[in-house]
């Protein structure tokens, strides 16, 4: 089987977003979520 792709929340990305205003890294807010790292850096970009 192939992989599934989900898009993210509008809530999780205000988190993203919020976690990154007050410095957190990639990697902690992917393990707050529960995302792949590749998923929080393709939604900073």
């Amino acid at each position: 089987m192939g992989r599934s792709y989900l898009h993210l929340s509008r809530e999780q990305r205000q988190v993203i977003a919020d976690s990154l205003a007050i410095g957190k890294s990639a990697k902690d807010i992917a393990v707050t979520l529960g995302l792949h790292i590749s998923t929080v850096y393709r939604e900073i970009e």
